[in-house]
């Protein structure tokens, strides 16, 4: 049994228990659980396939919405997503990628706070990987994080400051 299914064992035994009543992380939903198992297996490259797994079933959760007792976390919900295309992207899967990428790169300005940015970051350093260098798609995908980044809530946040 590995690290991530015994964790999901665990969690799955606490439920109903009283630990469930201190609420906070004690109180993660199973979206968000698989999403924390597969950024963790994903900073270990031979693990890759596994994060790719959590964070899928993560992605699938979020999108089906909260069960009965739990909350969704959207910081959670688009972090699990970035890493997700990041997971597809060291497979060599690009259009799995772009498509895991789609819900985030349409956000409102409004909702593009800080984190999203800086895990952009991680992703793009996986498009200027050899293999993708002299793909168009991945040089689409990586303008369209470009200008997403470029105009996020800090951004229009310092330009309205700068007007006055």
């Amino acid at each position: 049994m590995t690290g991530i299914s015994a964790a999901a064992q665990a969690r799955d035994l606490a439920q109903g228990q009283d630990v469930a009543e201190i609420g906070g992380q004690f109180t993660l939903s199973r979206a968000c659980h698989r999403y924390l198992a597969g950024a963790a297996a994903i900073e270990l490259p031979a693990a890759h396939p596994e994060a790719v797994t959590q964070l899928s079933q993560a992605a699938g959760l979020y999108d089906a919405g909260p069960e009965p007792g739990e909350d969704h976390s959207e910081q959670c919900k688009n972090l699990a997503r970035i890493d997700l295309a990041t997971a597809f992207l060291a497979a060599g899967e690009l259009d799995a990628a772009v498509e895991a990428t789609g819900q985030i790169l349409i956000l409102p300005p409004g909702r593009r706070v800080c984190y999203l940015p800086a895990r952009l970051a991680r992703l793009r350093g996986e498009l200027a990987a050899a293999r993708y260098r002299r793909t168009p798609q991945a040089r689409e995908l990586d303008e369209l994080i470009e200008g997403f980044c470029a105009e996020t809530i800090t951004t229009r946040l310092r330009q309205a400051a700068s007007s006055y």
